[in-house]
């Protein structure tokens, strides 16, 4: 799944693209020109958390490559990589390697509009399951070995979440 949306930002016609999303962009782009500063005057609404961490992982990945629509794109294949990453971690640790590598084959094998939702950088619904997993991942590290490294990635994801 990765691969394939690595894939996608390469090829425009398969690019999902919501007005919605183009605002995160412009705010990713406003950040990249040092308006650090407005980060959260900048907001196309009243409050939008996850559009504005969208927008500072954008920033990031224009100021590397460059503002481009590829580049912004890499804001939901970070996003996937990460739901990937933890889920399958999580399932073999509390499972086994079998229900890892099924977790990984369902996320190759999406229906298209989970593929779709994957590649549009809304900044809500899909960023926050994918903090869920986190979340549900430090959970469970922390109640097998506690420790304030840990507590703290909690509590970070749980408000990147909200």
């Amino acid at each position: 799944m990765i691969l394939a949306h690595a894939l996608a930002i390469l090829h425009p016609e398969a690019i999902p693209f919501d007005s919605e999303e183009l605002y995160n962009a412009t705010h990713a782009r406003l950040i990249q020109l040092c308006h650090m500063d407005r980060w959260l005057d900048l907001q196309y609404r009243g409050y939008c958390g996850g559009c504005s961490v969208n927008a500072g992982l954008g920033a990031f990945f224009f100021t590397i490559l460059g503002p481009s629509i590829a580049a912004w794109k890499l804001v939901p294949v970070t996003f996937m990589a990460t739901m990937a990453f933890f889920g399958g971690r999580l399932l073999r640790t509390q499972i086994n390697p079998p229900a890892a590598w099924a977790w990984c084959l369902l996320l190759c094998f999406v229906p298209p509009t989970f593929y779709e939702l994957s590649l549009t950088a809304w900044g809500n619904h899909y960023e926050s399951g994918v903090l869920a997993i986190v979340t549900l991942y430090a959970t469970i590290q922390y109640l097998q070995r506690p420790s304030a490294r840990k507590a703290a990635t909690i509590g970070l994801s749980l408000a990147l979440g909200l």
